[in-house]
């Protein structure tokens, strides 16, 4: 009876493996054509969050391993309605046409069209930056990739590495899933250099929702990037017993295949239990 539920369970992960990679392809081009009309309104963006680790995996290895669900780019806050306007004009529709965006949300309405792979177009990267600081962060701190013929703007290590953080902490129930966990390893991991300084000066100025759980997050981080604590972080740090949690989630699943919201139950159960060890 093992024999086949554990066949059951390669043939689904097979399958979802093949599913996700084809995502992969599309996210990318879906990335690629933004790319090419923002060159012809002659229009900066960079790439952000996902599509940013895949179009810098030789930069950070296994950074494109997971699966990536829509396109987020940033550009000038002042030119953000020109590219919607232009997207919608070219046959992209809103995602969501019944709900109006949050007045306060920090890009404009999503947009998609027959590739069913959202855009989402940003004036800022978080709630409470100003546009303007934003962008000198992910542009005038940036770096120039070429894939397939495109020269694209991504953010630096510092900012990848930040946002995968700040997106992880956001939900701290949820914080400690593994790949939440997975995209800031990649990038500690690759020894691409990191401003640490800015990172504790971004902790300290409570740029993070949830600033209680850093430090233990931080840590199990660094655990899974097998990396070496910098200084700068070394008094913000928690202990976590990474090795226990991951003991205790695999007891669970070995007995128990739990949906989504059991996931995420499991997640912050064996975290609480990590925290405390």
């Amino acid at each position: 009876m093992q024999i086949i539920t554990n066949r059951f369970r390669l043939k689904g992960l097979t399958a979802r493996a093949k599913n996700e990679t084809a995502r992969n392809l599309l996210i990318e081009s879906q990335a690629y054509e933004l790319a090419d009309i923002c060159a012809g309104l002659d229009l900066p963006v960079v790439f952000l969050k996902g599509v940013a680790r895949r179009l810098t995996s030789d930069r950070y290895p296994m950074a494109d391993a997971r699966v990536t669900n829509d396109v987020d780019i940033i550009v000038p806050a002042d030119r953000a309605r020109e590219l919607w306007y232009e997207l919608r004009r070219l046959g992209y529709e809103r995602t969501t046409p019944k709900g109006p965006p949050r007045p306060e949300h920090h890009h404009l309405p999503a947009l998609w069209h027959d590739r069913q792979v959202g855009v989402e177009v940003h004036t800022t990267h978080a709630q409470g930056i100003p546009p303007a600081e934003s962008w000198r962060r992910h542009y005038g701190q940036g770096v120039e990739v070429q894939r397939n013929g495109h020269r694209m703007r991504v953010p630096s290590a510092t900012d990848l590495l930040w946002s995968g953080a700040a997106h992880g902490l956001r939900h701290p129930e949820i914080a400690f899933l593994l790949i939440l966990l997975f995209d800031v390893a990649v990038i500690w991991a690759s020894g691409e250099p990191i401003d640490w300084s800015e990172i504790a000066r971004r902790l300290e100025a409570k740029e993070i929702v949830h600033g209680a759980t850093a430090g233990a997050w931080f840590e199990a981080a660094a655990q899974l990037a097998g990396v070496a604590r910098p200084p700068e972080l070394q008094f913000r740090l928690e202990p976590y017993d990474l090795e226990r949690e991951l003991g205790l989630r695999l007891a669970v699943l070995k007995r128990v295949t739990p949906p989504p919201l059991g996931m995420k139950a499991l997640s912050w159960w064996s975290s609480e239990v990590a925290r405390r060890a």
